[in-house]
């Protein structure tokens, strides 16, 4: 959703972003285990339950982030299947190695991949899975590509991206509130961009996938207050490092503008639940 030389009006480099994503997510690797599986995790379960995953073979899990949902998938389906995870960020790679080895999952092994220039040859693995990365993609169109490729012939697919903002409310607090309260350029990627289940189908579809099957999964999100959600997503996501390239004066605004939002939501067992959508699909090569 943003780059370096945010608050600058010059031309978006899909390579310059690409970059940015993986010195950010770098960034957000220490604090990020803690954060997935609070809010993220459940929408792994929901994406894995839409899968027929294969009793043996090669899985394949890109933007694995901490090592979920390959970690839950090595361990449920056993020795026969061996799982390869990917991630930009070569430090998001060393996360997920400690939580395989803490977890006791000895079938998985991670590497550094960019998921539109795969290392993998054609027709390498049985399912690819991709839980919340397609949307900040420099160049999604081909990481699709690339997902069709290194699948045999019928072999699936599974996504998971964040709905429209009006219905991804917990992301969108704070993206949200950036971009009221903060200068932007003229054209920066958003996690939304495949919220429409529409533009997502049709994107599978441009890559020649075939059999999509989508869902709307909405899950209320534990927020215990308003400070840690602002601590929380600032630590363990490119938030972080957005908000540090600009003032300090537009940064008070956006942290009381998520405050002020928070106000709005329900308050049940000393939490404030946000709703949160993701858009999800499966398809086959």
């Amino acid at each position: 959703m943003a780059r370096k030389g945010l608050e600058h009006e010059e031309a978006w480099d899909p390579e310059e972003y690409k970059e940015f994503t993986r010195e950010t997510w770098d960034y957000a690797s220490p604090a990020y285990v803690a954060f997935a599986t609070r809010y993220l995790e459940p929408y792994g379960r929901e994406l894995l339950k839409m899968l027929k995953v294969p009793r043996r073979g090669r899985l394949l899990d890109l933007a694995c982030g901490g090592g979920e949902p390959g970690i839950t998938l090595a361990k449920r389906m056993g020795p026969l299947i061996e799982v390869v995870g990917c991630d930009l960020s070569p430090k998001m790679v060393e996360v997920a190695r400690r939580e395989a080895r803490r977890k006791g999952a000895s079938n998985i092994s991670f590497r550094v991949a960019d998921a539109e220039d795969l290392p993998f040859p054609r027709g390498a693995f049985d399912m690819v899975t991709c839980r919340f990365g397609l949307q900040i993609f420099s160049t999604p169109e081909k990481a699709l590509r690339e997902m069709r490729r290194v699948l045999k012939p019928g072999g699936q697919l599974g996504v998971a991206v964040w709905g429209l903002p009006w219905r991804a409310e917990f992301l969108d607090l704070i993206i949200g509130a950036i971009v009221r309260n903060t200068a932007q350029p003229e054209y920066i990627p958003t996690p939304y961009e495949f919220g429409n289940i529409k533009e997502l189908k049709g994107a599978l579809a441009r890559a020649g996938f075939r059999q999509v099957k989508d869902r709307r999964v909405v899950i209320d999100m534990p927020v215990d207050s308003p400070s840690q959600y602002w601590d929380a997503i600032r630590r363990a996501s490119p938030i972080g490092p957005v908000l540090d390239y600009h003032p300090r004066a537009h940064v008070a605004k956006v942290k009381d503008d998520v405050y002020r939002q928070l106000r709005k939501y329900p308050r049940r067992g000393g939490k404030i639940w946000v709703p949160n959508e993701a858009v999800m699909a499966v398809a086959r090569k």
